[in-house]
């Protein structure tokens, strides 16, 4: 009886170790997905920010050639 009671104790704090793993796997996916969003925003905002770098660049040497 007690070896049973101990199985199934063994049992329980493994699936609720399993669960707390997956919990733990999905907000890490979450925010991994997070992470890619806000660096491909930092990508497209600093590929504006060249652009617009090279636009004025290229004004500024019309304007002095």
């Amino acid at each position: 009886e007690e070896l049973h009671a101990a199985h199934e104790a063994w049992e329980e704090a493994t699936q609720n170790h399993m669960k707390a793993l997956r919990q733990k796997l999905d907000a890490t996916r979450e925010q991994m997905a997070e992470l890619q969003h806000k660096l491909e925003q930092s990508v497209e905002d600093l590929r504006r920010a060249m652009s617009d770098w090279h636009e004025a660049h290229q004004g500024l040497a019309l304007k002095l050639a």
